[in-house]
C-alpha cells in the first residue's frame, strides 16, 4: 500500500502507470486516470508531476505498443493484376473502369501517392497533377510533379515511366487508353466523363469495396 503523499512523487506515477499497463488497460483510459491526477494537483496549487518529460513519453509509449497491427496486404504486381482485373465488374461504365485501371497502375508504377493523382476535401491542391503535366512519348510517360512534400525548394521533379513486360496492368498503356476518352480541357490529369475530378476518398472506396476485399482473402 502507498503512502498518500501530495503532490504524488514522480516514482509513484511512473509506477501506476505500469501497473495498469500490466492489467491491459487501453491507453485512453490510462491517459484519463493521469488527467484525473493532473486535475487535482493544478486546484489544489501544487506541483504537477504528471506533466514531466518522463511521464510524458511513458504514456506515449503505453500508446504505441496498443496501436493494432495493420493487416492489411502490401499491392504486389500479382495482386495488382487481380485488382485491375475486377474493376470492370466494380465500376459504373467503362469510362470508369478505364480511369481506375490508369490511376493504380500509374500508382502503383510511378510510386506517386494518392493526393498526387487525386484532389481532396477542398479540391484540387498544388501536388496533384494536371494533363498540363503530362507528355506521352512512343517508349512511355513523362510526368512532372510542380511540388511534392519531399521538394522542400520547390524545383519540381520530373519522372519518367517506361513501359512494363506486363500489358494489363502497364501504366502506359493504360493512361493512353484513358486519355483517349478523357474529356478535353485542362484541370487534373485524373476525372470523370462529367469533368469532375477523382477525389481521394473515391480512390480508397473502390478498393475498400467488397469485391475487392475478396480478393484480398483467397
Amino acid at each position: 500500500m502507498l503512502e498518500t503523499i501530495w503532490p504524488v512523487p514522480l516514482e509513484d506515477i511512473m509506477s501506476f502507470i505500469a501497473y495498469m499497463f500490466r492489467l491491459e488497460l487501453s491507453h485512453s483510459t490510462i491517459n484519463c486516470y493521469i488527467s484525473g491526477l493532473s486535475f487535482h494537483h493544478k486546484i489544489s496549487n501544487l506541483t504537477d508531476n504528471t506533466q514531466l518529460f518522463v511521464v510524458r513519453k511513458l504514456l506515449e509509449g503505453v500508446k504505441r505498443s496498443k496501436r493494432q497491427l495493420d493487416k492489411r496486404l502490401p499491392i504486389t504486381i500479382k495482386l495488382l493484376d487481380r485488382i485491375l482485373a475486377i474493376l470492370p465488374c466494380v465500376c459504373s461504365s467503362r469510362y470508369e473502369a478505364k480511369l481506375f485501371l490508369s490511376v493504380f497502375s500509374l500508382a502503383f508504377y510511378g510510386l506517386f501517392r494518392v493526393g498526387e493523382l487525386t484532389v481532396g476535401p477542398k479540391g484540387m491542391d498544388a501536388h496533384t497533377i494536371k494533363i498540363e503535366n503530362v507528355k506521352v512519348h512512343l517508349d512511355g510517360i513523362e510526368l512532372f510533379l510542380a511540388t511534392s512534400k519531399t521538394d522542400q525548394f520547390g524545383r519540381g521533379l520530373t519522372i519518367f515511366i517506361s513501359e512494363q513486360g506486363n500489358v494489363n496492368s502497364c501504366p502506359v498503356i493504360n493512361l493512353n487508353e484513358f486519355l483517349k476518352v478523357r474529356p478535353s480541357g485542362g484541370g487534373p490529369l485524373f476525372g470523370h466523363f462529367d469533368r469532375s475530378p477523382l477525389t481521394r476518398y473515391q480512390f480508397t472506396s473502390v478498393l475498400k469495396k467488397p469485391n475487392m476485399l475478396h480478393i484480398h482473402l483467397e
